[in-house]
């Protein structure tokens, strides 16, 4: 079976540094994906909105209810990602 080629942006940070992180990794395809995020953190309880649960090992990506509801907003193909990404150059 051929895996999906898929980009996670990760928007990290707080009011005195931010910025974002992309992660790169192989999945059966997006849709699977974020079905088996939302599966695995469907019943998790919260202590608070902003408790953060460890989603990528090899990264240490900790992501919150909010970041794990959203997730397919911040997953796209690498092509879509490409797409979306890529600049213009003038030489």
């Amino acid at each position: 079976m051929e895996m999906e080629k898929l980009v996670y942006s990760h928007f990290w940070g707080d009011e005195g540094c931010s910025g974002t992180s992309y992660i790169a990794f192989e999945y059966e395809s997006k849709e699977k994906f974020v079905f088996d995020i939302l599966e695995k953190y469907k019943d998790q309880i919260w202590e608070h909105e902003w408790t953060k649960v460890l989603v990528f090992f090899e990264n240490d990506v900790y992501l919150d209810k909010y970041e794990i509801e959203g997730i397919e907003h911040n997953v796209q193909t690498l092509d879509q990602w490409f797409e979306r990404e890529k600049i213009f150059v003038i030489l």
